[in-house]
């Protein structure tokens, strides 16, 4: 099937000014270069308290956190 899409369609002028919006640009730049260090961390003890090739019951998962 041959789509052809519409630059100065609809759809595209009602979202580029929300594409567009200097803060939200501003946004995605500063949240590109967060550092995710702490997030891999809390992964990595995720995976060690709960590996996903083991399954724990609720309790047992419970009792591993207490």
């Amino acid at each position: 099937m041959n789509v052809v899409r519409n630059a100065d369609g609809p759809v595209i002028s009602r979202l580029r000014p929300i594409i567009e919006n200097p803060a939200l640009l501003q946004d995605v730049q500063k949240a590109s270069h967060l550092d995710t260090a702490s997030l891999e961390s809390f992964h990595s003890d995720v995976n060690r308290y709960a590996p996903k090739m083991h399954f724990f019951h609720y309790n047992g998962m419970k009792a591993r956190y207490a």
